[in-house]
């Protein structure tokens, strides 16, 4: 979840319990690969991918 589209603030990700480094992984590289070709190009500014502080929060 992140409250802007450039990711600004953060985004915070839940990371449920006995998922696997792997899906995690591809989770991850999914979420960067649909706002990289659906929401970016409509942005006015964007700081880059290595500017986002994910905030990983685990889920039981």
């Amino acid at each position: 979840m992140a409250d802007r589209c450039d990711l600004a603030n953060g985004v915070e990700v839940e990371k449920p319990e006995g998922i696997t480094e792997s899906q995690y992984a591809s989770d991850l590289a999914e979420f960067g690969a649909f706002h990289a070709l659906n929401i970016r190009e409509h942005l006015n500014g964007f700081s880059g991918y290595d500017n986002i502080d994910f905030n990983v929060v685990s889920v039981e």
